[in-house]
């Protein structure tokens, strides 16, 4: 009889260890099959540079920030982007915000400018955000290997 406990026992260990290690095998094959599955554009990466722009003029005082862009594709081709921004913008009194030049351009894997956009939006005197489409010409969404952003001050009150 005390020879049958030990035999229950590590058989018992056998069962529990089969299936933890099947429900881990299980895990890891579904990770590889999900980071199998490709993101668009159909290439292993883009990169996304962001940018800020802070400044001041008298009592004029701003900072604005890209928080996120996302290319816009239709078919294989980008037409147009989004971009997200943050700003905080204090203004002299008797002005409501100040006006900013959104810019996106996109490169190809040797540095060549495929297409750019740009939007000239007001940002109200606050601290706030929002989303603004810039329209771009079609550029075939494979060639593009990098997103870059670029703010700046046009120089006219809102």
């Amino acid at each position: 009889m005390k020879g049958r406990l030990p035999n229950f026992l590590f058989l018992f260990f056998l069962i529990i260890t089969f299936f933890i290690l099947f429900s881990i095998l299980e895990a890891y094959s579904t990770l590889i099959t999900i980071s199998e599955v490709e993101p668009l554009p159909g290439r292993s990466s883009i990169t996304y540079l962001l940018s800020k722009y802070t400044g001041s003029h008298g009592r004029f005082n701003f900072m604005v920030e890209t928080r996120s862009v996302r290319l816009q594709p239709t078919g294989a081709y980008v037409n147009s982007a989004v971009i997200t921004l943050y700003w905080s913008v204090e203004s002299p009194p008797g002005q409501n915000g100040r006006n900013f030049i959104i810019s996106v351009r996109l490169y190809d894997d040797e540095g060549r400018s495929l297409t750019s956009g740009s939007v000239t939006v007001c940002l109200l005197k606050s601290t706030n955000s929002g989303s603004y489409t810039i329209t771009l010409s079609n550029t075939n969404i494979d060639d593009v290997a990098k997103v870059e952003t670029s703010i700046r001050d046009d120089g006219h009150w809102c």
